[in-house]
């Protein structure tokens, strides 16, 4: 507990006769004690005072009672005289006695109010907001709370305020205005610094925004954040790590010490020692959530050993709990029930899942591994919309074995097994599409980040660095979550694709599986060992990354993906929804027989179905053809090593010949900024690129006026824009929890085009030029962008230069299947309003340091 910074003179004006004068003598002996350490002294002076509140004037008497009742509480906390629960009882017992005698909504009193009820949050946090009495919620949420109390009678509660006030918006809609507010407050060296680093660590590890929690416990003394570096620790898998801050954490008697050393030891394999520690967790939980995680490990446990009623029984308990069912209104933005709760609700699902898979009952095991993923999505809808790349499933790891678990349970794939997939994958691409931040937002962040990168001293860097983090919060309210579609939506969606097949890969823990979807007819195939899959993909990676690669390594990753068996339904156009493990894939220099797969069938890639139908919905609303041609070199180019674009002159020009009136900005004038004042219907650009799979927010697009990051694409007004970028790489990205590879692309989706063509490989220059030339060329005669792509395939490996699929192999058309024209009577959705940017963007803005360190260069092969 803290020391409170309150002066009762504040409370309990020093007038009076010679009593007023001996009481406020030994109240502030006894707050000096208290601050000193001075425990016995100060119950003392503070035991005193309550003997002399009886002799005070008559109209301070109920104040004084009042005040040395609340310190002697809080001395006795401070020793360790007292548990959490017996405070709770007192403070609530002061509490009436004061709002019967009048005391508590006496003038002056509030920093005394608000020391009550901050005890009163500390001794029940979980129960706080449910039980607490609605004249103190009003009382703390009032508009003009900090108006209103002169900030003398505060004093140094400022902070302990805000920090209330934020613990009461949670879940409703002024959770982000308090977020902000709290972490707006300067700290400084206030007795209150530690509990709300401490508060907001916990608040981002809940909601699993790893990298933000890091930042505040790095703040923390160590002693004060071992519970925190250990969950942490546990998250990333240091398990030794963990399990020594864990066993300190139980010598110091913390009360969440014998669960993180459970968890630990369980993940370690030593499920023995982890039962005993569960137990010891389970008998001193005290929230529904506490409980449940304990449980849920005794469960675990037991499963591992081959316990499976002992594991039942304890899977049934988290469900029984009185306060779980209650968790069902957790995705209520009026809901009360912590994210926590919910999270091991979805987990409890999955267990009994694969308890009764163990059991031999699919069924029952399909139902639970289903009620698992809407505990999940429940949970996520708690998480604030996060275009700063958030991962939803890190909430809960657990979800994708549940997703693994329906597919092996599902002997008719259907609709809702397709939407369970959609469910796990695709969810950062589908709130980069929901609307985000404006330009000016992007700006500022441009200038803080400048700021920052400065800043000589660490306030200064410190205050810059808060102030960032208050504007990715105040982003993230404005990014408007888009949900994954209800089945009924993916399968009318389905069937509008009369005379398409959609292809949707599951890349699981320990298995692959494809479903192939005609119509409303869903085929499933096993793949086999998913580590056999990634190896396969990758092996094909680098056969098209460079020239001369083992074609047989396409050929193996074709059998493996689409096997023969699917291969007869397949049509002429093939939507893919590809895993995301696999988004670095030539998916179309996959040799089926003697064919490519791009040359045999006309391919478009999204990341999820719900993705592929949103961009179907944007419809072209700008006019005419905008080229931007890079220049051949700059200082930049040659600082970082790069090959001279001594190519794109012509392959400029046959992008011209086929589009006659298009406006063609070529050396200086290929800038970001004049591509930001137009809205084409079609942009090409040819420039290099630099991907940076490791933060892809900083993948780079090199034009004449500098390097442009895939965040400040999001500036650019591209309403529904069909872009071709033939640049290297520029498809790839990093890979962010099973959600999809986030890059470049990601950038121009947010300004809203509504298709992109790109590479997902290092491409050749004169290759590529040829390669535009035939593309656009099919473009110009009015041909679907996926069958002119399939064209300059067919082309390309026609000739003798170019059969190598590093020449033609790796460029990719993503967005829905309209890019491969419309089929006949499709019902048109209304146009949807090009969405704002707003994804990724305080780490996606430049790094003048940073920019210089990633150099990628572009092939030439000088064929004739």
């Amino acid at each position: 507990m803290v020391v409170a910074g309150l002066m009762l003179a504040a409370a309990v004006p020093a007038q009076g006769p010679d009593a007023n004068v001996r009481f406020d003598e030994r109240f502030a002996a006894g707050r000096r004690a208290l601050a000193a350490g001075k425990l016995l002294s100060a119950s003392r002076a503070f035991s005193q005072c309550r003997e002399l509140a009886g002799e005070v004037a008559p109209e301070r008497r109920a104040v004084a009672r009042f005040a040395s009742e609340l310190f002697l509480v809080e001395t006795a906390v401070q020793g360790g005289q007292a548990q959490d629960v017996e405070v709770q009882r007192r403070v609530v017992e002061l509490t009436a006695a004061a709002v019967e005698s009048g005391a508590w909504t006496a003038a002056g009193v509030e920093g005394l109010r608000l020391r009550a009820l901050v005890l009163r949050w500390q001794s029940n946090a979980a129960g706080f907001r449910t039980e607490l009495p609605a004249a103190d919620r009003d009382w703390l949420l009032r508009d003009d709370f900090f108006t209103a109390i002169p900030a003398r009678r505060l004093r140094g509660f400022t902070a302990a305020a805000h920090l209330l006030r934020f613990q009461l918006a949670i879940g409703t809609a002024a959770e982000l205005a308090m977020l902000r507010a709290l972490m707006a407050v300067e700290l400084g060296g206030s007795e209150w610094r530690d509990i709300v680093l401490t508060e907001l660590a916990q608040y981002h590890a809940e909601r699993r925004s790893l990298d933000r929690a890091q930042v505040f416990v790095e703040r923390l003394p160590r002693d004060k954040s071992l519970g925190l570096r250990a969950w942490l620790a546990l998250q990333r898998e240091d398990h030794s790590q963990a399990r020594a801050l864990a066993e300190r954490l139980v010598e110091q008697r913390h009360p969440q010490g014998h669960q993180l050393l459970a968890e630990a030891l369980e993940a370690g394999g030593d499920p023995g020692r982890a039962v005993e520690h569960y137990g010891a967790a389970l008998a001193i939980a005290r929230s529904a959530a506490a409980r449940a995680a304990a449980r849920n490990g005794l469960g675990d446990c037991r499963l591992a050993t081959g316990d499976l009623d002992g594991a039942e029984e304890a899977y049934r308990q988290v469900i029984d709990d009185d306060d779980a069912p209650a968790a069902r209104s957790a995705s209520s933005p009026d809901s009360d029930h912590d994210i926590g709760l919910v999270a091991e609700l979805a987990e409890t699902h999955k267990d009994l899942g694969r308890l009764y898979e163990a059991r031999g009952n699919p069924h029952w095991a399909w139902v639970s591994y289903h009620s698992a993923l809407e505990y999940g999505e429940a949970a996520r809808s708690r998480l604030l919309a996060d275009p700063f790349g958030g991962s939803w499933l890190q909430i809960h790891a657990d979800q994708l074995t549940a997703i693994d678990g329906i597919l092996r349970t599902s002997d008719d794939p259907g609709w809702e097994v397709v939407r369970a997939l959609e469910l796990g994958r695709g969810r950062a691409a589908l709130d980069l599409l929901g609307r985000g931040a404006t330009t000016l937002d992007v700006r500022e962040l441009r200038e803080l980040i400048r700021q920052r990168l400065l800043a000589t001293d660490p306030a200064t860097f410190a205050r810059i660095g808060r102030e960032l983090e208050l504007m990715r919060t105040s982003i993230a309210a404005a990014a408007a979550r888009l949900e994954v579609p209800p089945v009924s939506s993916l399968r009318a969606f389905g069937r509008r694709q009369r005379d398409r097949t959609i292809l949707t890969w599951w890349l699981g823990r320990e298995q692959a599986w494809l479903l192939v979807i005609n119509g409303d007819a869903i085929e499933k195939f096993e793949l086999g060992d998913s580590r056999t899959i990634r190896t396969a993909v990758a092996s094909a990676w680098r056969t098209v990354a460079v020239p001369g690669g083992e074609t047989t390594a396409l050929a193996t990753a074709a059998d493996l993906l689409v096997p023969d068996a699917a291969r007869g339904s397949l049509r002429s156009v093939v939507l893919a929804i590809v895993h995301p493990s696999m988004a670095r894939l030539p998916l179309a220099a996959l040799r089926f027989d003697d064919d490519a797969f791009g040359v045999k069938h006309a391919l478009v890639q999204a990341p999820s179905l719900a993705v592929a139908q949103l961009l179907d919905r944007r419809d072209a609303t700008g006019r005419g053809t905008v080229i931007v041609e890079a220049p051949e070199h700059t200082n930049l180019t040659q600082r970082l090593g790069l090959d001279p674009l001594v190519h794109t002159a012509r392959e400029c020009e046959g992008v011209r010949a086929a589009h006659p009136n298009a406006e063609h900005l070529r050396a200086a004038a290929a800038t970001f900024a004049s591509v930001r004042t137009r809205r084409p219907d079609l942009l090409h650009v040819a420039a290099h690129a630099i991907d940076c799979p490791g933060l892809p927010t900083q993948s780079l697009l090199l034009l004449a006026d500098g390097p442009h990051a895939m965040g400040s694409l999001g500036e650019l007004q591209l309403p529904g824009t069909f872009v071709v970028l033939s640049a290297c790489a520029a498809a790839t990205g990093e890979e962010r929890g099973h959600e999809g590879v986030v890059g470049l692309i990601d950038g121009l989706f947010a300004a809203g085009a509504r298709a992109a063509v790109a590479p997902v490989t290092s491409v050749n220059q004169q290759a590529t030029a040829d390669f535009m030339r035939v593309f656009h060329a099919e473009l110009g005669k009015g041909a679907a962008p996926a069958f002119a792509l399939q064209r300059a395939r067919a082309t390309l490996l026609a000739t003798d230069n170019y059969r190598d699929p590093h020449y033609w192999g790796a460029f990719t058309l993503f967005g829905g299947p309209g890019q491969a024209g419309e089929p006949a009577a499709r019902p048109r959705p209304e146009p949807r309003r090009a969405l704002s940017p707003g994804w990724l963007l305080v780490v996606g803005l430049v790094l003048a340091a940073g920019y210089l360190l990633l150099p990628r260069q572009q092939r030439g092969v000088g064929l004739g």
